[in-house]
């Protein structure tokens, strides 16, 4: 069967006196069962080519300097990347079909046993590199396969001309997790103009994502910049299971912002959400179910159907355009509870809903 859902990944921390905080959630999750979930992510080395077109130059070069594309999958309570126990992987790179352990044109995918990574030899010839990942996960304890789906592109810019931008790159990936053994990730800022890399005279600032008031925090700690590029460098202590953070550069009156993504898949606490009920109300009508699952490592210790729950599960929502939005019929953004119920008038197109799991 297919399995198309996200589980974010908590870490839990102790606090003194205060409500600690234990779990953090965005929901974007339909599924059904009890099963184990299973998740596809595809992390892109570079998810950004510039192009000059005055003077015909790629930034990165990917026929010198290859794109790389890792799958990453991910089974509830393990934090070990399990793409090797895929017993099929296939990718589709614009048009192009190239299965594990081949190769198509200018694209080459290695063997589940190696990683299956793809590898981009050739530079975008249209506006994007669409990139799409179709696996099949075969559980050893039920003997059971599942089929997943993940999308991604690679973006391309025109950059004619002096128009300055920065971009971001992270050498060791963006997750931490029980296969990779990384004490520290980095992302790491470069500014070009029209393609061609500026080294002079740029400051940087760097920002972390409060994901709970969705503003951004001025960094002071972790960055390091010398002849023309900073590197922030983020420990896993650093990431509640995702963090967010943005580099804004600056030369002159020209500025530019980036942003970027890490995950900490070793967290010994995780929560997953989900939706019995369905995650769409049509036509104004009815109302839906938001759940919370915590899990330590593979055991589920509490859940929506627990009768006495030692868990606070805050829930924040934040509208379309991504503001924090009072519940209906309250003056307050924010809700306790597992299960959470969400009626049609609480929603104006879209609305994202933060769960936030305390003790």
């Amino acid at each position: 069967m297919y399995s198309k859902h996200r589980i974010i990944f908590i870490k839990l921390k102790k606090q003194n006196a205060m409500a600690t905080v234990k779990a953090r959630g965005q929901v974007t999750i339909v599924d059904l069962n009890d099963a184990k979930q299973v998740q596809l992510l595809m992390d892109i080395k570079y998810p950004v080519q510039m192009y000059n077109p005055d003077i015909k130059v790629f930034t990165p070069n990917f026929g010198s300097d290859n794109n790389v594309v890792t799958p990453k999958v991910y089974v509830t309570g393990n934090g070990t990347n399990l793409v090797s126990k895929l017993t099929a992987l296939i990718y589709k790179v614009g048009d192009t079909l190239v299965n594990a352990g081949q190769t198509s044109g200018q694209y080459s995918a290695a063997a589940i046993s190696a990683g299956g990574a793809l590898t981009i030899k050739g530079n975008i010839t249209g506006n994007s590199l669409p990139i799409k990942i179709a696996a099949v996960y075969h559980d050893d304890e039920t003997g059971q396969d599942t089929h997943l789906e993940a999308q991604g592109f690679v973006a391309k810019t025109a950059n004619a001309g002096a128009l300055f931008q920065v971009i971001l790159t992270q050498p060791k990936g963006n997750s931490f997790d029980a296969s990779n053994n990384v004490n520290t990730l980095t992302a790491e800022a470069k500014c070009y103009r029209g393609g061609t890399q500026d080294t002079d005279g740029i400051t940087y600032k760097w920002y972390s994502l409060n994901l709970k008031t969705q503003t951004w925090e001025l960094l002071s700690q972790g960055i390091a910049t010398a002849a023309g590029v900073s590197t922030l460098t983020v420990k896993a202590s650093d990431v509640l299971n995702v963090q967010t953070f943005k580099c804004e550069a600056q030369d002159g009156t020209d500025r530019s912002e980036a942003i970027v993504t890490f995950e900490d898949r070793t967290d010994p606490y995780s929560v997953e959400l989900f939706s019995p009920t369905g995650l769409q109300i049509k036509n104004g009508q009815g109302s839906t179910a938001l759940c919370a699952r915590v899990y330590r490592g593979a055991e589920k210790i509490e859940d929506e159907a627990t009768a006495t729950k030692k868990f606070t599960y805050t829930w924040t929502k934040f509208d379309k355009n991504g503001n924090k939005s009072n519940f209906a019929g309250t003056t307050s953004a924010q809700k306790t509870g597992n299960p959470l119920i969400v009626a049609a008038t609480d929603i104006d197109a879209k609305a994202t809903f933060y769960c936030e799991v305390s003790i």
